[in-house]
């Protein structure tokens, strides 16, 4: 389960929707409104991202990234980088196999240090991107 706020949204017209873990109630916030916090976990930097709850003030995790998944995507970056300038150069580019196992091994990391806060008492829950109209 991914937990990735996208960052592909245009404009005011794409929603988050999610359910406050604390006091259950639906909400819809824009994907610019996610806050976001560093903290030491386990003797680690990491850096979470979260909605707070306008009803309770409950913060609401909805991804978590350490220092090994901000490497991994710091690769798709630079792949999907790579790929946009051999699109422009009329060039085919050959980088969906790597682009996929980047994806996997972002996806795992995260799900991992998801699984380590969900654990230690970490509020995460599953946003569902809707169209805002």
């Amino acid at each position: 389960m991914e937990k990735i706020v996208s960052t592909t949204i245009k404009g005011d017209k794409m929603k988050v929707r999610f359910s406050c873990k604390k006091c259950l109630v639906s909400q819809t916030e824009n994907p610019q409104d996610v806050k976001k916090e560093q903290q030491i976990f386990n003797g680690q930097s990491i850096e979470l991202m979260y909605y707070e709850c306008p009803v309770c003030r409950n913060k609401n995790y909805v991804q978590a990234d350490n220092t090994q998944s901000k490497e991994w995507l710091t690769k798709m970056f630079m792949l999907t980088k790579q790929q946009i300038g051999a699109n422009r150069a009329g060039r085919r580019g050959k980088n969906a196999g790597k682009a996929k196992k980047i994806q996997i091994h972002l996806r795992k990391v995260r799900n991992e240090l998801q699984n380590e806060l969900e654990n230690a008492g970490y509020n995460f829950v599953e946003c569902e991107v809707i169209n805002g109209d």
